[in-house]
């Protein structure tokens, strides 16, 4: 099975060449070929090279994508922001990425900085500002600065009803 665009009239605009395809996000579309990944614009020119183990799909102007050493931060420009040096990512969450470089957890700007270095077990997404992070079986509530508003002395925390409860 291959893969390509139609129009809003059926009309083929890319044809079908691809192993599979994304819709069509910000303009661009995350397509895999050989089974390597990239992405296109709507013309069907390749706007990010078809050589990626995974490439996400655009998200406000950012984008993930991973080779051989992994995970890198890119913008709608398609230029990278940081190195391929994450292990894992979870989705913009405010205005900082949680991201798993070396087996901890911090968090990234948009613009590929890291605001709160990789040192925790658990990183969860910010909300209203504060975010949950564990350390060394641990629990507390972080600001945007990494400053503790609940210093890392729960040992046990979860989510009821959008607010943290701790032990």
């Amino acid at each position: 099975v291959r893969y390509g665009y139609i129009d809003k009239n059926d009309s083929m605009i890319i044809k079908p060449v691809y192993e599979y395809a994304m819709p069509f996000v910000e303009g661009v579309a995350v397509v895999k070929q050989y089974d390597r990944n990239g992405m296109i614009d709507t013309k069907g020119k390749e706007v990010l090279p078809i050589k990626y183990i995974f490439v996400s799909s655009m998200n406000n102007g950012y984008f993930w994508v991973a080779n051989e050493d992994g995970l890198a931060l890119f913008n709608n420009k398609m230029k990278p922001l940081t190195q391929f040096l994450y292990q894992d990512a979870n989705p913009l969450s405010e205005k900082l990425y949680p991201v798993l470089r070396d087996g901890k957890w911090g968090y990234i700007n948009t613009k590929g900085k890291e605001k709160i270095a990789c040192q925790y077990d658990v990183a969860m997404p910010f909300k209203d500002g504060r975010a949950m992070v564990m350390k060394d079986k641990k629990y507390g509530i972080i600001d945007y600065s990494g400053d503790y508003i609940l210093p890392l002395e729960y040992g046990d925390a979860g989510m009821r009803s959008q607010a943290y409860v701790f032990s």
